[in-house]
C-alpha cells in the first residue's frame, strides 16, 4: 500500500480518514496552508500541486460536492497517483442522479416515481407534480445530502421552492438542474454498501436504516435495520435490497466502494433513491456490525488487494 496520503476537504469526514490512516501506518502529507483545498468545492490544480509538491502517494477526496470530486479523480490519476475511491466511470454516474435512475431501470430495478429529465421550469414542474400528485419533492440533480431538497405540498409553494432549489444546486454544487419525484408517505430508508475489487470480487456489507431524519439530514444509522428485523420476511426483503443494490453496482461499472439507498414504502416496496461515495457518519453503522472498516477498504482497493473471503 502506498504510504503516504493527502486528505481534502475538511470536516467529521477528514478527520475520521486520518483516524484510519494513523492506525495503519498511512504517513499525512504535511501541508501547513494551501489555498483551495478546504469546503465542498476545493480547487483540483491546487490539490495536484500540494500532493506533488509533498510527495504524497495518494488523494483522498473527503467529503466534496460530486462533480468536483468525479474531477478530482480524473486529475489525480492522470497525475500517476492514487486516488482513493471508485472508479472515475461510477463517479461520473453517481454525479447525476437521473443517470442513476436510468442505471437502475436497466437493471430491473424500481426507482421512486418522478420526472425522468431534469426541469425545465416552473410550467414543466408543475405539469409533472400534477401527473404524480402532490406532495413532490424537489432535489438538485448534481447533489449529495440533504442540501437544496425540499418537500413541496402544494402548487402555491412551488415556484419559490423551485427557485429556492435551483438557487442551492448552482451555488453549492455547481449545476443548477432540478429533478423531481413523488414523496412517499412514511417511508423507511435502508442503505446498503456495496464494494468491488479491481478484479471485480463483490461483496455487500451489513445494511443499516437511516428512516429516523429530519428536513432529510440522517440523525440515527442502525443495523441490522430494525423494518427487517421486526417482519416476518424480512430475511427475504434484506436479499431483495442487496440483490438490488449489487445489480446496480455491477450496472455502473463500480471499481471501490459506494452506499446504495432505498425507500420501502407502506408495503415494503423497494425503490432505488441514489447512490454515493460519501464516507457520511451512518456509515459508521455498517463498520460496528461488521468489524470492517470502509476507509481501509477505501485504502487497500486501488493497491490491488483482493477482498477477502471473509468480507
Amino acid at each position: 500500500m502506498f504510504d503516504t496520503i493527502l486528505i481534502t476537504g475538511d470536516g467529521e469526514v477528514a478527520a475520521r480518514v486520518e483516524r484510519t490512516c494513523k492506525r495503519i501506518g498511512v504517513d499525512l502529507a504535511a501541508l501547513g496552508e494551501v489555498e483551495g483545498m478546504r469546503g465542498w468545492r476545493p480547487d483540483v490544480s491546487a490539490i495536484i500541486a500540494a500532493a506533488t509538491r509533498t510527495g504524497a502517494k495518494a488523494v483522498h477526496p473527503g467529503y466534496v460536492a460530486p462533480t468536483r470530486r468525479t474531477s478530482l479523480a480524473r486529475a489525480v490519476r492522470e497525475a500517476g497517483i492514487v486516488f482513493v475511491g471508485p472508479s472515475t466511470q461510477a463517479l461520473e454516474a453517481m454525479q447525476d442522479k437521473l443517470s442513476m435512475r436510468e442505471i437502475a431501470e436497466g437493471a430491473g430495478i424500481r426507482v421512486v416515481p418522478g420526472c425522468a429529465e431534469a426541469l425545465r421550469d416552473v410550467a414543466h414542474a408543475r405539469a409533472e407534480a400534477e401527473t404524480l400528485g402532490w406532495p413532490v419533492v424537489l432535489k438538485p440533480v448534481a447533489g449529495t445530502a440533504a442540501l437544496g431538497v425540499c418537500i413541496v405540498e402544494s402548487e402555491q409553494e412551488l415556484e419559490a421552492a423551485f427557485v429556492r432549489a435551483s438557487d442551492v444546486a448552482r451555488e453549492t454544487f455547481g449545476d443548477g438542474r432540478i429533478m423531481l419525484e413523488k414523496q412517499i408517505a412514511d417511508p423507511r430508508e435502508i442503505e446498503v454498501t456495496v464494494v468491488v475489487d479491481d478484479e471485480g470480487r463483490t461483496t455487500a456489507l451489513a445494511e443499516r436504516e437511516t428512516s429516523i431524519q429530519r428536513r432529510f439530514d440522517k440523525l440515527i444509522a442502525e443495523s441490522p435495520s430494525p423494518l427487517l428485523v421486526q417482519r416476518p420476511d424480512g430475511e427475504a426483503l434484506r436479499e431483495a435490497v442487496v440483490d438490488a443494490a449489487l445489480r446496480i453496482a455491477a450496472g455502473m461499472g463500480l471499481r471501490g466502494l459506494a452506499t446504495f439507498e432505498f425507500l420501502l414504502d407502506e408495503s415494503c416496496h423497494i425503490h432505488f433513491l441514489e447512490a454515493n461515495s460519501d464516507m457520511h457518519g451512518a456509515i459508521l453503522a455498517t463498520e460496528m456490525a461488521t468489524g470492517l472498516d470502509p476507509i481501509e477498504l477505501q485504502m487497500q482497493l486501488p493497491s490491488g488487494e483482493r477482498l477477502e473471503d471473509q468480507a
